[in-house]
């Protein structure tokens, strides 16, 4: 039964990554445009460290997902890290 718990918080773990991801490379990418004097080998350096930088950051809330716990409890779980993360801007309070 842990698979189908599992299952149920993947989307919300994708869209956690895919959303610190946009965020990354929008920010890496505006920092190095002003850095021209930073070589290939720099510039990818950098985006490691800040790849590497988002994965710890989001290392606990991912595990804090993935606990396992009762239905109700882990949808009061994915719906307060949605919420969060401002995964559905759509439905905003």
């Amino acid at each position: 039964m842990l698979w189908l718990g599992s299952m149920e918080v993947t989307p919300t773990i994708v869209a956690i990554r895919e959303k610190a991801d946009a965020i990354r490379k929008a920010e890496l990418e505006r920092t190095l445009s002003g850095m021209s004097h930073l070589s290939d080998k720099e510039k990818k350096s950098i985006d490691k460290m800040t790849s590497a930088m988002m994965n710890k950051i989001l290392h606990h809330p991912i595990v804090y997902l993935k606990q396992e716990d009762s239905h109700k409890d882990k949808k009061a779980k994915l719906a307060l890290v949605r919420k969060f993360f401002n995964l559905d801007p759509e439905n905003p309070d």
